[in-house]
């Protein structure tokens, strides 16, 4: 029943999408957001990549962007947005950063580069890989930088309100149990059952001992002190059914795709705080960056405005022109080994019906 939407997870994905701009110079770039400035170079970089995280994303699900978005001029408006957010997120963390009087830690940004060359199994591999996602050494570094500077930013602001984090967890985390009856259908009987457990519920039958009879949720087996959840983590009727309750209130019947839900909303404890402390920080510095990063102003030349997918790929080799070797001359014949490849190349073998 848990969306399981990990925000951090999410943010770390954006953050493995940048490449840096020249923050604190004069905006003169392809791409200007606030102060920072991109080369059209980097631009054309994070578009391609950007795509490539597209492709990764959608291969998980068995299938490639270009499905969901055949039309060529949607698929490039989805990965120039994505590129373009990209580029405010970066320049929203270096402004922060140099707001701030941050210095960015070269040390660890040194030892994160070693730690990729490593799990790459050294460095040439590494180079092989980032020539694969289109990026350059000194641009993949500058990547990295994000990854570095989120810590600093984070830990900035935990240190310098120690009780902001318990506060956003006090008012924007809830902690429930629940009685699932399954019902997909949305058949009357399991309505009706539903509505005879939350009866039950209301006139003081111990909730464990329901669920116990009646819960068809195994999620409530394996957290049998319930669910510490906040926006995003549930389906949403049931973070609205949970969120409308007061503290053990017991809801009617609340129905979403997986049926009908009996909830119990209990109080917030020191050790769900504790076991959620690190949810909390991601939740709140989220809410920053996205401020961030909606505050932020971008600015495209018409070069960068052009950038597209079919702009970036590698240009055919042209033809050579006759007498060179490409036509043969009066009376020659095409060896039978060239007649067969066409205008493959050594670098770029013909393909053959088993390869498609």
């Amino acid at each position: 029943m848990m969306k399981h939407q990990k925000k951090l997870a999410a943010l770390c994905l954006s953050a493995m999408l940048l490449l840096s701009g020249c923050g604190g110079q004069a905006p003169s770039g392809a791409v200007t957001v606030n102060d920072v400035s991109f080369t059209l170079e980097d631009y054309q970089g994070i578009y391609l990549y950007a795509k490539n995280m597209l492709d990764m994303q959608f291969a998980m699900y068995g299938i490639t962007p270009e499905m969901l978005w055949p039309d060529a001029e949607e698929l490039d408006r989805q990965v120039a947005d994505a590129a373009q957010y990209q580029c405010k997120l970066l320049a929203a963390a270096e402004g922060q950063m140099k707001k701030l009087g941050l210095t960015l830690n070269k040390d660890q940004l040194d030892e994160m580069m070693k730690t990729q060359e490593q799990q790459m199994g050294g460095p040439e591999l590494l180079d092989e890989l980032l020539g694969q996602m289109h990026l350059t050494r000194e641009q993949y570094r500058r990547l990295g930088s994000l990854d570095v500077m989120i810590p600093q930013l984070r830990a900035h602001y935990f240190e310098k309100d120690a009780d902001a984090i318990r506060n956003l967890f006090n008012e924007n985390f809830y902690h429930c149990k629940h009685v699932l009856v399954m019902d997909e259908e949305g058949t009357p009987e399991k309505e009706a059952l539903a509505k005879e457990i939350s009866q039950k519920a209301k006139n003081g039958e111990d909730f464990d001992q329901l669920i116990e009879t009646y819960n068809e949720d195994p999620g409530m087996q394996q957290n049998p002190d319930g669910y510490v959840f906040t926006e995003g983590d549930m389906v949403e009727p049931f973070y609205e059914g949970t969120k409308a309750l007061e503290v053990n209130e017991i809801s009617d019947p609340v129905r979403t795709d997986y049926g009908w839900h009996i909830i119990l909303r209990l109080p917030l404890e020191d050790k769900d705080f504790d076991q959620n402390k690190n949810a909390a920080e991601d939740h709140y510095f989220f809410q920053l960056l996205s401020g961030w990063v909606d505050d932020a102003k971008i600015t495209l030349s018409p070069e960068a405005q052009a950038v597209t997918l079919e702009s970036l790929r590698p240009a055919a080799p042209e033809a050579p022109e006759s007498g060179d070797g490409a036509t043969p001359a009066e009376g020659e014949t095409i060896p039978e080994s060239t007649a067969e490849e066409g205008n493959s190349t050594p670098e770029t073998p013909a393909e053959t019906p088993a390869e498609k």
